[in-house]
């Protein structure tokens, strides 16, 4: 893996248009990502755990009884060693009762008897039994909330996910805009210097005033700041993409960006329109709540239960013998039974009930805000989304008035025209209107992003995605 994103990034500079997708690339390998698709598949590995947590189990006892008591059966008042050995399998579930197949050998040794029918008898007994409760049926609703409970889970592990995308994607445009403050400052610190200089030859030679030095030099103290701000929050930006994704990420690959800006109606191409992960977890948990309470009023403690076993058995000299004999032979003991049980007292799970049944009116409530808050939602992205395709259009054509401007007003300052504070304050004003230009861009791709994120569509989007 490691060396997969070391390819991944080794590859930035192939193709401008690019850029992100190799940064996508490697952050769909990432460490952080697997640990968050791996959410998924550790609760699909509980789901089959406890759906299947009873299986088929095999019980072996072996045991040995020497006994010597006073008693009214030959076998109680003689010395006997008894050695058995017991094996069955036992099959329980959640909706069909509990079903069991037992073998039990045995063995008497009776040489200790006064005067024993043989030295050593032996018994085989082969036991079915199967017990089924008509009244409370608590655990077919376990088995049903065992599933509603892995299907929130997968929902909450695809927003989880999802979230992580686009967590990624703003990081990623964040670091973008700093690096291109940090370039562009750089580019305006070079012109400040050169200005100082500039103005300190005009101030010997008396074609300007001393303030003017000190304007400039203000000026350049200024741009350094700014540049030393905007290289700090892109390193910052820039740790946590690369923490991300495992490995270096060269800055020159940022350069590269084009700062194309897609129309709204290209994107919609790729976004769906589909209920959003977190409305569906809050579906989810409200069916879990409603399984809940069926479950706890099926719990009133009224239980009947039927019994039923069929037993064989036979008592010979010959083990060999008592075996055939228990599987064929006469001797059988049928047995069905009900048990009735009536609970007497108080009703213990009222309070549960209660608990429940206002889990269940809460998730109802928030899905009703929820449902209202993400149509909001949904509904603003698009109008800001429509209004930035506009403002980012209008912020081109201020960017270019803005260097027509500084462009102007070095000229007039230098035919005296003008004085050296306009000359600055054009130049800020150039430097913003590029700024602003790239970040309405950034916002407006953000805001594309969210709107894709509420459509569960991020990863399609983030898939196509080019700057």
């Amino acid at each position: 893996m490691k060396l997969l994103i070391i390819v991944i990034t080794s590859m930035y500079s192939l193709n401008s248009l690019a850029v992100f997708q190799k940064v996508w690339k490697g952050y769909l390998v990432s460490a952080f990502n697997q640990s968050q698709h791996l959410d998924k598949k550790i609760n699909e590995a509980n789901f089959k755990f406890q759906s299947n947590q009873f299986d088929w189990k095999l019980e072996i006892t072996p045991e040995h009884d020497h006994t010597y008591l006073d008693g009214l059966f030959q076998f109680q008042v003689n010395d006997t060693i008894k050695n058995s050995l017991s094996y069955g399998l036992k099959k329980s579930s959640y909706k069909w009762g509990t079903f069991s197949i037992k073998q039990s050998q045995v063995q008497y040794d009776l040489s200790q008897w006064d005067s024993p029918p043989a030295d050593n008898l032996f018994e085989v007994q082969n036991l079915i039994s199967y017990s089924y409760d008509f009244l409370d049926r608590s655990g077919d609703k376990d088995y049903e909330l065992i599933e509603l409970e892995n299907k929130k889970e997968k929902a909450q592990a695809k927003l989880s996910i999802d979230q992580g995308y686009f967590d990624f994607f703003t990081i990623y445009l964040q670091a973008k805009v700093q690096l291109f403050s940090v370039e562009l400052t750089k580019e305006f610190v070079k012109r400040s210097e050169k200005r100082v200089n500039q103005v300190k030859k005009r101030v010997r030679d008396g074609l300007s005033r001393k303030v003017e030095l000190h304007q400039a030099q203000s000026s350049l103290l200024n741009q350094r700041e700014a540049l030393e701000n905007s290289r700090s929050s892109f390193k910052q930006n820039l740790a946590i993409l690369e923490n991300i994704i495992g490995n270096k990420i060269p800055e020159q690959s940022f350069k590269q960006v084009t700062w194309k800006r897609y129309s709204y109606e290209h994107w919609k191409d790729y976004i769906k329109t589909e209920e959003h992960y977190s409305l569906e977890v809050l579906k989810k948990s409200l069916k879990v709540s409603e399984k809940a309470l069926e479950k706890i009023s099926n719990q009133n403690g009224y239980k009947l239960l039927l019994g039923a076993s069929y037993l064989t058995n036979d008592i010979d000299e010959s083990s060999s013998e008592s075996l055939s004999n228990s599987l064929g032979g006469d001797r059988f003991s049928q047995n069905i039974s009900l048990n009735l049980v009536i609970p007497l007292g108080g009703d213990k799970n009222k309070g549960l009930r209660e608990k429940y049944a206002y889990q269940k009116k809460k998730n109802e409530l928030d899905i009703l805000t929820k449902k209202d808050e993400l149509k909001a939602k949904k509904e603003a992205l698009v109008e800001q989304i429509k209004y930035l395709e506009k403002a980012t259009s209008f912020s081109k054509e201020k960017e270019k008035l803005a260097r027509t401007i500084l462009k102007e007003q070095n000229r007039l300052y230098l035919r005296g025209q003008a004085n050296f504070n306009d000359v600055i304050t054009a130049e800020e004003g150039y430097i913003n209107a590029q700024l602003s230009q790239k970040r309405l861009l950034a916002q407006y791709e953000t805001l594309v992003g969210n709107y894709a994120f509420f459509n569960n569509s991020i990863k399609s989007f983030l898939d196509v995605y080019q700057d």
